[in-house]
């Protein structure tokens, strides 16, 4: 073969190369980070980012205390589930109480400011609704996204988290799905009805179907309400019907109230034999002794995105 040819070969085998490694990298989660209000924030972006396929959803996954948006996308499934359903997903970092001290599970953990008056004053103060906007728009910056179909999930005190987003930004989000919910019952109305889907597990002692005096990990006491009133609120705020039941699934159970005022649903599904878990998902951090236990009744990943995707906003 010719010299010419030969490096004529070679050149095209290196463009093959790099196209191949853009490509990889560009379906591969990165962590950035962003300035909100003079504060450094960090999220984890996931996605593939195929050519000319358009505006695509975006999924925004809320870790629960102690986590990280990288933690929670991945060790849920929501990185894989992106890739192949094409749409994005981010999980941005929560405050930490301490900011000057690096994140740590036990001494140091990531929460968010969900509007409950909960954690110290750093958290308190911390303007997570912001950041979550200022995410969505760096995103925006560096990929198409659609609009109309933004969605909010989160565990724990990321469900409380996705609640808030629900009320504070009901014009931005198209629906929520709050999982494990550490949440309030919320006082206030969104500026338009939002579909909500909430699940939680009934051996769960962090977030018990009846509500109580909780104990955290981490030594603080709250009061959380009844998995009842927190969907009854929802039926409220959304102008729904009263509510039907049935058994979807062997130990999983659904209470559908629908249609809602501008046809939107509430959704509770209960899973027998769950504890505070992710059910479907790699085994989280937490020990059983202080979550309870795992369940692969239902995988809350699928149901999450198979109920968040049938909405956008008008």
């Amino acid at each position: 073969m010719p010299y010419a040819s030969r490096w004529a070969l070679a050149a095209i085998a290196l463009g093959l190369a790099m196209i191949l490694l853009s490509a990889s990298l560009a379906e591969a989660g990165e962590q950035r980070t962003i300035k909100v209000g003079g504060v450094e924030r960090g999220y984890y972006v996931a996605g593939k980012s195929a050519v000319n396929v358009g505006p695509r959803p975006l999924v925004i996954m809320l870790h629960g205390a102690g986590g990280s948006g990288e933690q929670a996308v991945r060790r849920y499934g929501w990185e894989s589930k992106a890739e192949r359903e094409g749409f994005i997903v981010a999980g941005p970092d929560a405050s930490r109480p301490f900011p000057d001290w690096p994140a740590n599970l036990l001494t140091n953990p990531r929460f968010w400011n969900d509007g409950g008056a909960r954690g110290n004053a750093a958290i308190q103060s911390s303007d997570d609704v912001g950041f979550i906007d200022a995410m969505v728009e760096d995103i925006a910056r560096a990929m198409p996204i659609d609009r109309t179909r933004i969605y909010v999930t989160g565990f724990s005190s990321g469900a409380g988290m996705a609640q808030r987003m629900a009320i504070d930004r009901a014009n931005r989000y198209a629906a929520v799905a709050p999982i494990a919910g550490i949440v309030v019952v919320p006082p206030t109305s969104p500026t338009r009805a939002m579909p909500f889907l909430y699940v939680s597990g009934d051996r769960d002692p962090l977030n018990p179907v009846q509500g109580g005096p909780i104990r955290s990990p981490w030594g603080t006491t709250f009061t959380k309400p009844a998995h009842a009133a927190i969907s009854q609120r929802w039926r409220e705020l959304n102008g729904c019907p009263p509510p039907t039941r049935s058994v979807i699934a062997p130990s999983v159970n659904l209470e559908l109230a629908s249609p809602c005022r501008d046809g939107v649903e509430v959704r509770y599904v209960l899973v027998e034999g769950l504890g505070h878990r992710w059910a479907g998902g790699t085994r989280d951090m937490l020990p059983d002794s202080i979550a309870g236990p795992a369940s692969n009744a239902l995988n809350i990943t699928d149901t999450v995105w198979d109920f968040l995707r049938r909405w956008r906003l008008r």
